[in-house]
């Protein structure tokens, strides 16, 4: 062999061990932010898609995301006895992000201030499920038999889910399997910006938004309806309402203001909002509008902040708040004083 050959043979293996290295330090260093074991989802013919039972995976921040043996998002198990069982069912805002762990997200934290008022115990089953519209969430209160055994039941919604109708699967990046081989973070995170850049290369559309806020309410319409069976059930049922951020900042008083980022046709908000408002008080069903708080809680001044984002996901002082107010109302509710 001449040693030209050699030459051109050594630079070859040089290059592929610094492109083999390469590879093993990427994947180290997004293994260690928390990629490469995601959130497993099922499919269902009902509510769509769900996340798979019995998965526990530590993601960013250092943050553990259990699901349970039922497919609720809670350290603990659905099926053990409590005088408290608690069902939440809402967006991604409920499911609380795989970026907050488990014991800090405001189901978990409500069920902690229950046993501290009460004395009893609560078990709360998260049913939060990321790109959730109110459709959804109806289908798993009725169609989800987990959750039969729930003596509470709490809908945590945002305006933003009216718009959304029933979510499919198809539309959102959620892994059905776990991403195959040892270069599992590197596929996860391909997965992500290629799934980001074929959405951006489809630009922007027109949007026919005459009958947005009717179709919307006839979406609460059966959300109403849908918690107005869990009281006939016996159980308690209460609707939270959380804001946006734009709601929250001085000027955000009318949510349906020019909101650049929002991809759905959302110009008649305002009026939605109104008569959701009015519907909601007619309907008897228990509600609590988390607005204000959010907004006093944002402008106060903290170290800490309260918003993850402008969609109104939370970071750990928000979990934090809600789990105050959304607990004090469920004790008000059951008839327990909270001193």
């Amino acid at each position: 062999m001449s040693k030209r050959v050699k030459r051109w043979l050594l630079l070859c293996c040089l290059i592929l061990a610094s492109v083999l290295g390469s590879l093993v330090l990427a994947e180290a260093g997004l293994r260690v932010m928390g990629l490469g074991d995601p959130i497993v989802y099922r499919t269902n013919t009902a509510y769509r898609y769900a996340p798979r039972p019995n998965q526990r995976v530590q993601r960013r921040r250092g943050a553990w995301v259990t699901i349970n043996e039922s497919g609720y998002r809670s350290p603990e198990s659905w099926q053990k006895s409590a005088a408290f069982k608690v069902l939440w069912l809402g967006d991604s805002v409920t499911w609380g992000g795989t970026y907050i762990d488990d014991r800090e997200t405001f189901p978990e934290l409500s069920c902690e201030r229950i046993e501290e008022t009460t004395g009893l115990e609560a078990v709360c089953g998260n049913a939060g499920v990321n790109a959730y519209g109110v459709d959804n969430i109806v289908s798993r209160l009725r169609y989800d038999p987990a959750g039969a055994d729930a003596n509470m039941v709490v809908v945590v919604v945002g305006w933003t889910d009216f718009y959304r109708s029933k979510s499919n699967i198809g539309g959102n990046l959620f892994f059905r399997h776990t991403p195959p081989g040892p270069l599992r973070a590197l596929r996860e995170l391909t997965a992500h910006y290629a799934s980001r850049i074929l959405i951006s290369l489809q630009g922007e559309g027109s949007c026919d938004d005459e009958y947005g806020s009717a179709v919307g309410l006839e979406s609460l319409a059966e959300l109403l309806d849908a918690l107005k069976e869990q009281k006939e059930d016996g159980k308690t049922a209460l609707l939270v309402r959380y804001p946006i951020v734009h709601e929250t900042t001085a000027d955000g008083e009318d949510a349906g203001g020019d909101l650049p980022f929002l991809p759905w046709c959302a110009s008649e908000v305002s009026a939605l909002l109104g008569a959701m408002e009015d519907a909601i008080h007619d309907s008897g069903v228990p509600y609590l509008n988390l607005t204000d708080v959010a907004r006093e809680a944002v402008n106060a001044e903290s170290g800490e902040p309260f918003f993850w984002d402008e969609w109104g996901h939370l970071e750990v002082r928000g979990h934090r708040v809600y789990a105050q107010e959304i607990g004090d109302k469920l004790l008000e509710l059951t008839g327990y004083a909270n001193d």
